[in-house]
């Protein structure tokens, strides 16, 4: 576990490093770090002494500067803008993410028997006698203790967890109890038996056992969840742990040291004892948490829901208003004879119908003061006539209209006697909800007296129908992101503003790499799932004037306007949302309780001035998309007029390397490796294309179009066919006859069923000794696919076959496949070999991955040692496996021969 954190570490160091060369670490600059206090200052400023001190030894460019504050302290500093970074609990740390625009960095790792905790939960525990406590809906009417209200642990999550049930609190509960902390006071109130539930954080129980307080047969666990994630007793929802966050100014690469130094921190060290903490992360995902706190309308960033509500069929308005009428002449009219006294009691016949209709009716008098409301006033608002009559409607105020809107209203009722119209009042729960209200004014007996008769109906299902049809046209169903017919009406108006006020836009199209993987093996559920994790952090990554859309199964359109930008600022912000993209699928998806890892192609079209139309841009952004795939590196293009041409090349490409195979152009390459005598142990087998008039063709150049076509399998195929032939023929020489040979080996070939079966067929064919063959895999290829690798792998290495880790240390995958992948070799990338002499963090990189291959029985062997100086500072780390230039460059195998000869 220890090198797994520094691997993730060296892995941010990587990360952070590829940003862009403009950027520069400010140095010797002070760095003020807050830090929560959950009890006292002074306790945790001793808490956190040894981290301070161990951070300043590990960064003696930065002077750093620890606050330690009570939560309003911390959230009153993060407004003034006196701290670059803090550490807080994740709802806190959330709180001040809306107004900060501050981004997680790390994840606090608690500890549990030596073990990392990255995330924590709730516990409802009852009593072990209360059989009848045996689910969640058994909580109805009970009585409950818990610390405090806005405890995360303590009561949030079991909150909601109970609402997710069907169970509301307090209407469906008998009593909450809130005893302060510690926690321990709501199980002491349970083991009293003065409350039948008690809510606490995951670990407070184990703590009590441990400390004597209660025994574990005392207790039962309503609802418990069994997690690996969390090896202590819970019954919610894993919530993440403590967020270490940045401020939006600081800048990257100081992040970057700053986090780097944080996971380097190791468990056994003096600063995470005395800090009570295992180590720290890279951050995990905070969306789930920020749904919880929207359910229970506790988010800073909340918007009002508004509950469904069955529709009432009204009646004609002219009707109600005649039988209003009605009700007010009956009520003041006297008759003297016994005609008007007939068509009195007519009218209150009438009247009293009026009032049995499933329209609210509500009478005022001059005053504005409620004389009378029916049964239907009172179903929809919640508020009984005697809770009412007398008072103003202004009490159903909702706040949503400004003054000006009632005064036009009360301008209407004095000039015409009428007004109709929408309006959003609150009922009596303070749910606000839209009303079609009409109301006339009626003249009573007397010249100077007259009253207000307002008839009006609930619309809410009315306008969210409505909503919902416009919704259904313009929005993607699954995200709930803008369709293409909603991107194409947002492209026409940002041509258009260009070309009247000379602003400038970008189209980014991002095309996900293994959606159809994921469909095809995990299901359409979860593809289902990883498209909306994507639309939801891709949706965070907007800045202004953006907006964010699905343009087809696995493909997302960001359309950027730049409104007051030069060009050169405007290019230099999309290269840095382009950064921003591409940060969002570092961190995995979890996808039906697997990590699942993603990347993306992106395509850019920039514009400035244009007339062509949306369909035209979407076409290049598409034409940049696909030439992105070409771009190993970064996944990213740009649209330029040469593309099409440059497509074009590809195309002659493609059609040239299926005639390279049929007519034998292909060839393996051989390149010696060594060990710490300079012997020689082996070769890796590397392709090369010659073709007939462009010579020689780098793997790089086509490679990148074989995999996206059938033809990786093709050249695949003969790799593994030419190198068990080549092991064959150095069996029958005693130079090489213990040599091994290794091999590339692609993903869509390694993904194939029969890969097994075709490997050993090449084996038997040759008659090629399998424990001199290396199958080298790069850490990407088994992201997604760690269980079929294992049993691919396991098969293979029963007869003897070899693999190895190939690129370490360039991807953005964990540690975690490591334990259950048959791995006899890691190989360090170049990329950390080329300035190792001068270059620290490469130095502590390699350091971490010889001990990890310690660790996992693993040799390591470094490739691309172009030097004395870099094959000797290898040795003095402790790497004894060699592979580079310095040694020999690739050779075809007959100069292969000469040179064994020599």
């Amino acid at each position: 576990m220890i090198t797994f954190r520094r691997y993730l570490s060296l892995l941010f160091v990587f990360l952070a490093a590829s940003l862009p060369s403009s950027i520069v670490a400010k140095e010797d600059e002070k760095l003020h770090i807050g830090i929560l206090a959950f009890r006292g200052i002074e306790s945790t400023q001793q808490q956190w002494q040894e981290t301070l001190h161990i951070l300043n030894q590990s960064l003696p460019q930065y002077s750093l500067e620890f606050h330690i504050l009570f939560m309003d302290d911390m959230t009153d500093a993060v407004y003034r803008n006196e701290l670059d970074f803090v550490l807080t609990q994740p709802e806190h740390y959330i709180l001040m993410r809306s107004f900060s625009r501050m981004s997680v960095a790390a994840t606090l790792l608690n500890s549990h028997e030596n073990q990392p905790l990255a995330r924590f939960a709730g516990v409802i525990a009852a009593l072990s006698d209360r059989s009848d406590l045996n689910s969640l809906d058994a909580i109805r009417g009970q009585r409950i203790a818990s610390a405090h209200a806005n405890s995360l642990g303590a009561y949030r999550i079991q909150h909601w967890t109970l609402n997710q049930a069907g169970i509301r609190i307090p209407k469906d509960i008998q009593t909450v109890t809130f005893t302060g902390q510690p926690q321990d006071k709501a199980i002491a109130l349970l083991l009293d038996k003065q409350v039948d539930i008690a809510f606490v954080r995951s670990g407070v129980i184990e703590s009590m056992i441990q400390s004597g307080q209660l025994t574990q047969d005392q207790l039962r666990i309503i609802n418990a969840q069994d997690t690996s994630e969390l090896p202590l007793m819970h019954s919610t929802q894993l919530i993440p742990e403590w967020a270490f966050a940045a401020m939006p100014s600081i800048d990257p690469l100081v992040v970057r040291d700053i986090t780097q130094a944080l996971f380097s921190i190791q468990p056994d060290s003096i600063a995470a004892r005395s800090g009570g903490y295992y180590g720290f992360a890279p951050p995990v995902d905070y969306a789930s948490l920020e749904s919880i706190l929207l359910e229970l309308r506790v988010h800073p960033d909340r918007i009002s829901h508004f509950d469904m509500r069955d529709f009432v069929e009204k009646y004609l308005l002219e009707i109600s208003i005649a039988l209003g009428c009605a009700i007010v002449l009956g009520s003041v009219w006297v008759a003297c004879d016994i005609r008007r006294r007939k068509k009195y009691a007519a009218n209150l016949r009438i009247a009293a119908a009026a009032f049995s209709t499933n329209e609210a009716i509500t009478i005022t008098n001059e005053k504005n003061e409620i004389l009378r409301v029916n049964s239907a006033f009172t179903q929809i608002t919640g508020y009984s006539e005697a809770e009412v009559v007398g008072r103003n409607p202004s009490m159903f105020s909702s706040g949503y209209h400004p003054p000006e809107f009632y005064k036009e209203m009360w301008s209407a009722l004095n000039t015409a006697g009428h007004w109709e119209g929408e309006i959003w009042n609150r009922r009596k729960n303070g749910e606000i909800f839209p009303e079609h209200l009409n109301i006339t004014k009626v003249r009573g007996v007397h010249p100077q007296s007259f009253y207000y008769v307002a008839s009006f109906s609930d619309i809410t299902q009315v306008k969210e129908s409505k909503e919902q049809i416009e919704h259904l046209h313009l929005y993607d169903q699954l995200t709930g992101l803008a369709n293409i017919d909603l991107l194409r009406d947002r492209i026409s108006s940002a041509i258009t503003r260009t070309q009247l006020h000379e602003t400038t836009f970008a189209l980014i199209l991002i095309d996900l790499k293994n959606f159809k993987f994921v469909n095809e093996s995990l299901g359409r559920r979860a593809g289902d799932q990883l498209l909306c994790g994507v639309a939801e952090r891709l949706t965070e990554a907007l800045p202004v004037y953006s907006s964010l859309a699905r343009l087809a199964a696995d493909e997302f359109v960001i359309i950027c306007e730049y409104r007051d930008q030069t060009s050169e600022q405007a290019l230099f912000d999309i290269e840095h949302l382009i950064v921003d993209i591409q940060n969002t699928f570092i961190t995995p998806f979890s996808i039906q309780g697997k990590l699942i890892y993603s990347q993306a192609n992106l395509g850019v079209v920039y514009c400035a001035n244009e007339s062509c139309t949306a369909d035209e841009l979407l076409k290049r952004a598409d034409l940049a998309k696909n030439q992105s795939k070409f771009n190993a590196q970064t996944n990213v293009s740009f649209f330029d007029p040469l593309m099409q041409e440059q497509v074009n090349k590809v195309v002659e490409l493609e059609n040239d390397l299926r005639h390279a195979i049929d007519q034998n152009q292909l060839e393996l390459y051989f390149q010696p490796q060594y060990d710490i005598n300079r012997s020689i142990i082996g070769c890796e087998a590397l392709i090369r294309w010659l073709h007939p008039t462009k010579g020689v063709i780098s793997p790089a150049e086509f490679i990148p179009l074989a995999e996206s076509t059938e033809l990786i399998l093709l050249i695949g195929d003969f790799v593994i066919s030419t190198a068990c032939q080549t092991l064959a023929t150095w069996q029958v020489n005693a130079f090489t006859n213990k040599w091994t040979l290794a091999i590339n080996i692609s993903a869509r070939q390694f993904q194939c069923k029969d890969f097994v079966d075709r490997v050993m067929q090449h084996l038997r064919d040759a008659q090629a000794p399998a424990n001199r063959l290396k199958l080298e895999l790069t850490e990407s290829l088994l992201i997604d696919y760690t269980d079929e690798a294992v049993e691919k792998m396991s098969q293979l290495k029963k007869v003897g076959v070899h693999f190895s880790l190939d690129d370490f240390g360039t991807g953005f995958s964990s540690l975690s496949y490591l334990k259950k992948l048959p791995f006899d070799q890691i190989k360090v990338d170049k990329a950390f070999i080329h300035d190792l002499i001068h270059n620290h963090s490469d130095e502590a990189i390699i350091r971490s991955v010889l001990a990890m291959g310690k660790a996992f029985d693993m040799n390591v062997i470094a490739e691309g040692v172009e030097t004395e100086q870099q094959l000797q500072k290898l040795q003095e780390l402790g790497c004894y496996f060699y592979q580079g230039f310095y040694f020999s460059k690739p050779m075809s195998g007959q100069k292969l021969q000469s040179w064994m000869g020599q």
